[in-house]
């Protein structure tokens, strides 16, 4: 293949190199940390971390210590442990700065604003790719030349318990998810 092949945030493992062997160069994944990104709390971070387990954090370990620290936020900020009161208390928060930078929610629950990185696979090893190429591109523009997309005839939506609002969908939540 002669083509950058993107992968999913799945392919986002110290394994791929081993697993994937030769067949793994070039691979381009997204991730949300970056060990090297130059906020206080990135820095402080990775060095306690390394100074406990003797290597570099990866993005599970950011993003683990960034959904529990967001989780005692928002039990502190209300007092309050009840999960309804902290899903309410995330879904307004305006910002909050984590390892992995700002965290912002809208109503439905999901994330927006959120930076994203690239590694790519050199070596054996995940390289972390400038934002912009040198000709002034954005990745996001110059990988979608140059990748396959499936065609879809509608959005994909997903099924958020938050948010189902009638008999069949709350239903065919309960028969998906709690068996």
């Amino acid at each position: 293949i002669k083509v950058p092949i993107l992968g999913g945030d799945g392919l986002d493992s110290s394994d791929l190199s081993a697993i994937a062997g030769r067949a793994a160069e070039g691979i381009i994944v997204p991730t949300v940390f970056n060990p090297e990104y130059p906020a206080k709390l990135t820095r402080d971070f990775v060095r306690r971390f390394q100074s406990t387990y003797d290597l570099t954090p990866d993005t599970w370990a950011a993003q683990g210590y960034d959904a529990m620290s967001l989780i005692a936020h928002a039990i502190e900020k209300n007092d309050s442990a009840v999960p309804i009161v902290i899903s309410t208390t995330l879904r307004f928060l305006e910002k909050w700065n984590g390892i992995t930078g700002s965290y912002r929610f809208i109503p439905e629950g999901d994330i927006v604003g959120k930076e994203i990185f690239f590694k790519k696979m050199q070596k054996g090893e995940f390289v972390y790719m400038e934002k912009e190429r040198r000709d002034g591109a954005d990745l996001f523009n110059y990988i979608k030349d140059f990748t396959l997309r499936l065609p879809l005839s509608k959005p994909i939506t997903t099924l958020d318990p938050w948010l189902v609002k009638n008999e069949s969908a709350i239903d065919a939540w309960e028969r998906s998810f709690l068996g």
